[in-house]
């Protein structure tokens, strides 16, 4: 929910957000609604979370929007609540996940680490009083990661070779990535009082993006540019699990099938399994449930569904992506997959 379908791996549909949002979008100007890059490359997959709670479009911000789509789903389907409807994921960000939409596919390629979404009028704006008012660094207000491009060579990028490292690298990082928490957090609150445990007792998740190329390298650009700061000895996934912990969420993540050494060496760096695992650790110190996804289509990949079953022992539930008429033969896999992964004892949360 809340967000477009269509333009990520995978898709096969496209679902454009609401036209009334759209068209509000430009009437006041899309850097005012929508995430913007260095190069003024409006993204309409969701709406910027820095208009949250500043922009009103058709009367309403985009946190009361959200609050009353929400609402308006407990009444119509609160008949089917325990019933075929026990859990509840909400959409934070492009294709459901809590990131900054950093890769889009009209604009990147793999192993691309893509770039920061920071440029929007509101972003640009938050960023120029966190300098002024909260790290006392007047001088960075109108400074900027100035990466090169989706798809260029960290290393030969400036920002992720070297600055993200330094102190002005650290406090961006740092605030990119509260902002984001900040966002998440707002809208699993309001989802949790309507239909979380103090409403209809619905098991909500937030999901996280398996961002696993880059993950090897030591400034982890790509999780950087969506907003995961996971260098300089942070743990961002365990941030991401303590916040879902004080909003009633669990926590789930996306990539499970995917087995490390494909892509290990330069200039990939991807380490998936090693990603899976750092977030899964995130989840269980928290105390809050681990769900998992496949990220890619994986209907006929037997090695793919056995890495997703190696997982299971500390997978509360799994997601099956990518559904089509295939998996329903008596001769398929994902038969085979279900036995399989149906004996595999939930873990228990402490």
């Amino acid at each position: 929910m809340f967000h477009k379908c269509g333009g990520n791996v995978g898709d096969s549909c496209l679902i454009n957000l609401p036209p009334w949002v759209l068209d509000e979008a430009k009437k006041q100007g899309r850097d005012n609604v929508f995430y913007t890059d260095k190069w003024g490359y409006t993204n309409d997959e969701y709406i910027s979370l820095a208009a949250d709670t500043t922009v009103k479009l058709c009367g309403r911000t985009p946190l009361e929007i959200y609050t009353d789509f929400l609402s308006s789903f407990a009444n119509e389907f609160k008949d089917l609540f325990h019933v075929c409807i026990s859990k509840v994921q909400v959409g934070l960000g492009p294709a459901g996940e809590l990131r900054y939409p950093s890769f889009p596919l009209v604009k990147w390629a793999y192993p691309g680490p893509g770039t920061f979404q920071c440029f929007d009028n509101h972003m640009k704006q938050s960023w120029g009083r966190h300098c002024r008012d909260v790290i006392h660094k007047k001088e960075w207000e109108h400074r900027f990661p100035d990466t090169k491009g989706y798809s260029t060579d960290p290393e030969q990028d400036g920002f992720f070779k070297e600055e993200v490292h330094s102190d002005y690298g650290k406090a961006f990082m740092s605030w990119y990535f509260d902002e984001l928490l900040g966002h998440g957090e707002r809208v699993l609150k309001a989802a949790n009082a309507l239909l979380g445990k103090g409403a209809y007792g619905l098991d909500l998740s937030g999901k996280v993006a398996g961002l696993h190329w880059l993950y090897k390298s030591p400034h982890h650009g790509t999780e950087c540019a969506a907003g995961y700061y996971n260098t300089n000895n942070n743990d961002a996934y365990g941030k991401i699990a303590e916040m879902f912990k004080t909003v009633g969420a669990s926590f789930d993540f996306t990539c499970l099938e995917i087995k490390t050494g494909k892509d290990d060496c330069p200039p990939y760096y991807s380490d998936p399994e090693a990603l899976v695992y750092q977030a899964k650790e995130g989840a269980r110190k928290a105390g809050i449930k681990f769900c998992g996804e496949n990220a890619l289509p994986c209907t006929d990949d037997w090695e793919a569904m056995d890495q997703i079953l190696k997982k299971a022992k500390y997978v509360d539930s799994f997601c099956f992506l990518r559904w089509s008429e295939a998996l329903t033969q008596p001769d398929s896999l994902f038969r085979q997959f279900a036995h399989y992964l149906s004996k595999v004892p939930r873990p228990t949360v402490q």
